[in-house]
C-alpha cells in the first residue's frame, strides 16, 4: 500500500471517528428524511436526543435503538431520524450542528429525550410515547402508531392531550427552576438540598395530576393511553417523599 493511499485512509478513519455513530438505521440529515419521507410514503421517526450528557437518552439508546430486534421492527415502515444536541459539538456533523438547533426550536423540544412522528411535509403528527415493553414490541408499537386512526385521534386531542399539556408544564417549570438552581452556586449540599426540593414539588404536583387521570371518564378506545399517562406519573410521584424532622 502506498503511503499516499495510506494517508487517505488514515484521514477516511480520524473523519469517521470524529463523529458519533447514530443508532443502527437512523440518519441524521433532515432534508434527506423529509426527501426520504415524500418518496417512500413513510412517516418519520424522530429521535431527538442529549447523547452525551442525558442520562435516559443514553439508556433509550442502549436498551432499545441499538438492539438488532428493534431496528428490524421499523426500519422496513418508518424513516428513522436522530437529532443529537449533545455538548461536545465534534460528536456530530457540521450537518447536524447547524440543523439541529433550528430542529429542537422548530418542534418546540422541552426534554430529552423526546421521540415523535414527522409527516413528509415536516408537519409533528404526534409524540411517540415510550413503553415498557421489549425492544422489538415497542418497535412494532411504534410501527403501528404512525398510522392514526382519526377516530382515535380525535379521542386522544379531547381526553389525553389535556393531561399530557399539564405534564409538560410541570416538568417545563421544574427544569427551568433546576437550571436556576445551577446558577446560585451554591455548595454541593445545599444544591441537592433545592434540588430535591424542586423533585418534591414535580412529585406532589404530579400525584394530584394522577387523582384526576385516575377520576376521569376515559372511553374504552383509550384504556393504553390512559395506562401510559399513569406510568409517566408514576416515574415521579411514586418517590417517597421525606419527613420532617
Amino acid at each position: 500500500m502506498s503511503l499516499k493511499h495510506l494517508a487517505a485512509l488514515s484521514a477516511v478513519a480520524i473523519a469517521a471517528c470524529a463523529f458519533g455513530a447514530n443508532p443502527p438505521g437512523f440518519i441524521d440529515d433532515y432534508d434527506v428524511a423529509i426527501k426520504r419521507a415524500e418518496k417512500e410514503n413513510k412517516t418519520i421517526l424522530a429521535v431527538f436526543s442529549g447523547s452525551d450528557w442525558c442520562y435516559w437518552c443514553k439508556m433509550l439508546d442502549q436498551q432499545f435503538l441499538s438492539k438488532k430486534e428493534f431496528t428490524d421492527a421499523v426500519t422496513n415502515d418508518l424513516v428513522c431520524l436522530y437529532i443529537d444536541s449533545p455538548n461536545d459539538k465534534s460528536l456530530i456533523s457540521e450537518k447536524a450542528r447547524e440543523q439541529n438547533p433550528k430542529l429542537v426550536k422548530k418542534y418546540g423540544i422541552k426534554g430529552y429525550p423526546s421521540v415523535m412522528f414527522i409527516d413528509a411535509k415536516g408537519e409533528k403528527i404526534a409524540d411517540a410515547k415510550r413503553m415498557k415493553l421489549s425492544p422489538a414490541e415497542w418497535g412494532k408499537y411504534l410501527v403501528a402508531a404512525a398510522k392514526p386512526d382519526p377516530v382515535k385521534a380525535k379521542l386522544v386531542k379531547e381526553h389525553i392531550k389535556p393531561f399530557n399539556d399539564k405534564i409538560e408544564a410541570v416538568a417545563t417549570k421544574a427544569k427551568a427552576e433546576a437550571e436556576a438552581v445551577q446558577k446560585k452556586g451554591l455548595e454541593p449540599a445545599a444544591m441537592q438540598a433545592e434540588f430535591m426540593r424542586v423533585l418534591m414539588d414535580v412529585q406532589k404536583q404530579f400525584v394530584e395530576i394522577k387523582k384526576e387521570v385516575e377520576a376521569h371518564q376515559f372511553p374504552k378506545e383509550l384504556e393504553a393511553e390512559k395506562a401510559e399517562l399513569l406510568q409517566e406519573l408514576n416515574s415521579v410521584g411514586s418517590i417517597p417523599s421525606h419527613k420532617g424532622k
